[in-house]
């Protein structure tokens, strides 16, 4: 049930949870400061004034569906409510090491101020590529402000007794979400999703359905717990990666869906690959859960993934034969709808595992051949996806004596990965740079080490 003050379209407890949560303010964008409240309170050169209008700002209105109040800014500020309070409605305040503290904290932008800031001048702009890193950042803000605005808010839009339109809308809700994983990181998107998963357990808990309709809704709890595994995952969470994930195998399992519970099994395993080492039972179980009666994508998704398992753990054969299975898996013609969850599988998708996997083998030939014709035209709004690829290709490139190339490869990998909320990037990235570093001489390395 929403509380009367709590006009975000979050249940009351996640509503506090997520808003809690900002234990520290992010770094918005430089359009974030270009709105009419900000331009005259800047103007006022009265830091109060700025406090309120960065409170009120229409962008935490989206978001929390309130300002943000002046206990939470004056946690980020070292200070109370009551003195936040002051600083909004008494003088102006002078001193300038307070000022520059507030700036630094709120991430008030140079050019906006009538201070300067240590190491700064009001005379300097940001340049082109700190706008763009910036953007990158704020994008979370924007996208789960005009996701929640999508649609009415979540209680008051659901039936206590739950009907295909409910699920449905549900169904959309969790559709959309899933897709901003194509442009965010982990670190953006968990909260958001466990949000989401938090609102569908506790409605179907209380709601009243039919036996059919309940399945289904236990179902979409199982997509939902995998999506937030997979945010916890990229963020290097993972331990509450882990937990949803067997949150969504149970889920699954209850509702007697094969496909997911093989999903919830390969994401486990995937995990595992990167934790604890390859786990070829568990992968292979994963494809065993879902075989029968599975749809193209879904034999291929879970394919791929046995692949990757195989690959890590040094065996070739199985490796190469998982790939040509799942690419058999996609040619294949079916009269029964894919689910959403495997929107994204395609050829391009398995090329790139292709890569990926022989990478891991010590077979770069293949590797460059495969990654460079993949991600020849890959999004790179994809930020984070493409900068992992590339690594992958850059240790292909750096194992075919290609160094120079390499290094080309991974200046790219470390340009897309500016900025993106995971930290798969930064940690493969962080190995590239271990092997480029004997070649650091080299005109083409030097700069990354710059």
């Amino acid at each position: 049930m929403l509380a009367l003050d709590n006009t975000a379209q979050l249940c009351n407890r996640c509503f506090r949870d997520q808003r809690d949560q900002l234990g520290q303010p992010t770094r918005p964008g430089r359009d974030f400061f270009e709105t009419d409240d900000f331009r005259a309170a800047f103007q006022t050169q009265h830091i109060g004034k700025v406090l309120k209008a960065y409170r009120h700002h229409p962008r935490h209105l989206q978001i929390f569906g309130k300002a943000l109040n002046q206990e939470l800014l004056g946690r980020w500020l070292g200070l109370t409510q009551a003195q936040v309070s002051k600083l909004e409605n008494g003088k102006p305040e002078q001193n300038l090491e307070l000022l520059r503290a507030y700036a630094q904290v709120l991430h008030l932008p140079q050019h906006l101020l009538w201070f300067d800031l240590p190491g700064q001048s009001r005379q300097r702009q940001p340049s082109v590529t700190e706008d763009i890193d910036v953007d990158r950042r704020d994008f979370m803000r924007v996208a789960s402000g005009a996701f929640l605005g999508m649609t009415d808010p979540f209680h008051r839009t659901l039936s206590p007794r739950a009907g295909s339109t409910d699920l449905d809308y549900l169904a959309n809700r969790t559709a959309r979400l899933r897709r901003l994983d194509n442009h965010l990181g982990g670190r953006d998107t968990y909260n958001l999703y466990m949000s989401e998963l938090s609102s569908t357990i506790g409605y179907v808990k209380h709601a009243r359905s039919n036996p059919q309709l309940e399945r289904e809704l236990i179902k979409l709890i199982a997509e939902q717990a995998q999506l937030t595994g997979w945010a916890a995952f990229d963020a290097g969470m993972h331990a509450e990666a882990k937990r949803h994930y067997e949150d969504s195998l149970s889920a699954a399992r209850e509702a007697n869906d094969p496909a997911l519970t093989g999903n919830a099994l390969a994401f486990l395993a995937y995990q595992e690959v990167g934790t604890t080492g390859p786990n070829v039972a568990l992968a292979e179980a994963s494809f065993a859960a879902a075989e029968v009666g599975a749809t193209p994508r879904v034999r291929a998704l879970l394919l791929e993934r046995k692949a990757w398992t195989y690959a890590v753990a040094g065996n070739y054969q199985a490796t190469s034969r998982a790939l040509e299975d799942a690419r058999v898996a996609l040619r294949m013609q079916v009269d029964r709808p894919e689910p959403d969850w495997v929107f994204w599988v395609d050829e391009v998708e398995i090329e790139i595992m292709s890569g990926r996997c022989w990478t891991a083998l010590g077979r770069p030939n293949d590797a460059v051949t495969a990654l460079e014709s993949a991600l020849a035209n890959f999004d790179e709004t994809h930020a984070r996806d493409k900068s992992l690829y590339l690594t992958y290709l850059a240790n292909a490139l750096i194992d075919g004596a290609e160094v120079e190339r390499a290094a080309h490869v991974t200046a790219k990998s470390m340009d897309l990965a500016r900025g993106v909320g995971s930290v798969r990037p930064s940690i493969l990235i962080s190995e590239v740079m271990h092997r480029l570093r004997e070649y650091k001489d080299l005109d083409a390395v030097t700069p990354l080490f710059g």
